[in-house]
């Protein structure tokens, strides 16, 4: 017993599976996180979000091996969750904006499931911050369609009512009356056009300090995959060159070059993956920008035909 306290405690129990892991478990344990991650990957785009957060949390509990390729595995994927969550973000203001309420509806329905889906899932998601980051969405979101919803009822009861009084004016008062009540949908319409560039103009705003953002993490994620890879590939070195046997240093060198082509084909993919999601980005920022000009050249014109109506009037 006193050799055993005698022992150095250890501090990182996460590192102890390194030294029991030989080649072919190794091997094992790179197939396995692949194809993890590449299910993961066709769950997210077919919308199965509780299968997927299944698959993340059995990619998490891989971590426990000690390799920094699983980690960086891991924080990939939860970064494709976020970017989903993102793009169903931007159709949600766009379709609001365009009033297809229809598809507003739709993509926020879909946000509700992975919510769900991310609230029942295991401690890792929970702890990713991505239930607070998709609830948020998810509200403000919703909040806007009630709001824009609420705004086509008031302007169709209002054109309702103006179309009614137009049928029955004759006498000079009810003339003016409906001369006032045209002046009122078209300020209600006015109105809602620019709140509708207010919202497109916030979320070009957002979708540029975003693109600074993701500039910066994929750059610091892809050099820490780079990091972490390189770290794994050391190890590995190490061990072919304290190889008892020829046939162990042959063996171990194999898998070596195996897994090299792995991590570059990895770090390939992030690049690429990276280099579309900025792309992605700057594509909606273009089209929220046309859409404002558009909004703005609209708002121009009503408020200018508008004048021309109260000097009509005043005359």
């Amino acid at each position: 017993m006193a050799k055993l306290r005698a022992l150095e405690p250890i501090a990182d129990p996460t590192g102890i599976f390194k030294t029991v892991l030989n080649t072919d478990d190794e091997r094992a344990l790179t197939d396995v996180c692949s194809h993890l991650v590449a299910r993961g990957e066709e769950q997210l785009k077919s919308n199965e979000y509780y299968a997927l957060c299944a698959t993340l949390e059995q990619i998490a509990s891989l971590r426990m091996v000690g390799s920094g390729y699983v980690s960086e595995l891991l924080a990939g994927a939860l970064k494709k969750v976020r970017q989903v969550i993102d793009e169903k973000d931007h159709a949600v203001t766009r379709d609001v904006g365009e009033g297809k309420f229809e598809r507003a509806d739709k993509a926020l329905g879909e946000l509700e499931e992975l919510a769900e889906s991310i609230a029942d899932a295991g401690s890792t998601i929970a702890a990713s911050g991505l239930l607070d980051y998709v609830r948020d969405v998810l509200n403000k979101g919703t909040e806007f369609l009630a709001k824009r919803r609420a705004d086509i009822d008031a302007t169709d009861q209002l054109r309702s009512e103006y179309e009614e009084a137009s049928l029955r004016a004759t006498t000079e008062a009810e003339k003016n009356e409906l001369l006032e009540k045209k002046s009122e949908l078209q300020l209600l319409e006015m109105t809602k056009m620019k709140e509708t560039s207010e919202e497109d103009s916030k979320a070009m705003e957002r979708l540029e300090a975003q693109l600074k953002s993701t500039e910066t993490d994929n750059a610091a994620a892809l050099e820490k995959l780079r990091a972490e890879s390189e770290a794994d590939l050391e190890r590995l070195r190490q061990k072919a060159v304290s190889a008892e046997s020829d046939e162990e240093r042959a063996a171990l060198e194999q898998y070596l070059e195996q897994m090299r082509a792995k991590q570059a084909d990895a770090i390939t993919k992030c690049e690429t993956d990276n280099a579309k999601e900025e792309a992605e980005v700057k594509e909606t920022v273009a089209e929220l920008g046309k859409a404002v000009e558009l909004a703005e050249a609209t708002i121009a014109t009503s408020m200018h035909e508008q004048q021309l109506q109260q000097q009509q009037q005043q005359q």
